[in-house]
């Protein structure tokens, strides 16, 4: 999934289509930029690095909707980029 679709909209589609009033809804997994650890070779020292870089990560998204809350979410990254 695009990290440009609407995962609120989505989700709440996925719940009206299969009729979730409460309980778990869905779990959507996004390829979005974040900023990883990132081993770089160092030309000058001859040394390898860990630096912090651009990458593009893996994010979980899990939407609730909660008699007691309502309609929520959280979302957390997957170890690692892609």
């Amino acid at each position: 999934m695009s990290s440009g679709v609407d995962k609120e909209k989505l989700a709440r589609q996925i719940a009206a289509d299969k009729r979730i009033t409460e309980g778990s809804i869905c779990l959507l997994s996004v390829v979005e930029p974040c900023i990883a650890p990132m081993v770089k070779g160092n030309k000058a020292s001859k040394k390898l690095e860990l630096v912090m870089a651009p990458r593009k990560c893996v994010f979980v998204y899990h939407y609730f909707n909660d008699p007691v809350f309502g309609f929520w979410s959280c979302s957390y990254p997957e170890l690692g980029a892609v």
